[in-house]
């Protein structure tokens, strides 16, 4: 009923609330008297490229729905929404499990003499992994949609899944 500004709000309230909470329980750990320079240019130059990421993340996540609200009908945002949504089971369960795995032993091997072969191989088998899941998904999703009673709400959405699944592979 809110729409976009009752999401922010929600976003601000939560923000809030854990920045207060953090505050009471690191209030005798910090000094507001002894401020290290040094320290908080540091914490600056990680910060500010995490805060920017963060908003070009949301910016991602939720400008596409923005844009197509102004093209299409709610019903078909609505649509999208949902296909979005269960197509990032496969990031959830996929993609980030293997990039937080993978990115650290990449660079761990990029000096080993076999690292090309070894990296080549890797991404055989991610990429097998992700057919095979890409290819179930198109076989069980209905059946899944069905068991949970949500094909007569959101069976549209079924259609779009599939092609969304590969934005995020």
């Amino acid at each position: 009923a809110y729409g976009l500004s009752g999401f922010i709000f929600a976003q601000f309230l939560s923000q809030s609330l854990t920045l207060v909470l953090f505050i009471l329980y690191m209030k005798n750990k910090i000094s507001l008297f002894k401020i290290n320079k040094a320290e908080i240019k540091i914490q600056l130059r990680f910060g500010i490229p995490v805060v920017l990421a963060g908003l070009s993340l949301a910016i991602i996540n939720w400008g596409d729905r923005l844009i197509l609200n102004n093209f299409l009908t709610l019903h078909d945002v609505g649509v999208y929404s949902m296909s979005f949504r269960i197509a990032s089971v496969f990031n959830i369960v996929i993609a980030v499990p293997f990039e937080m795995v993978w990115k650290p032993t990449m660079m761990e091997y990029q000096k080993e003499k076999n690292a090309d072969s070894l990296f080549s191989e890797i991404t055989f088998y991610y990429v097998l992994i992700s057919i095979l899941f890409i290819f179930a998904s198109s076989l069980f999703l209905e059946d899944v949609f069905r068991l949970f009673g949500l094909s007569s709400q959101y069976g549209e959405s079924i259609i779009y899944v599939h092609f969304l699944i590969f934005s995020f592979f």
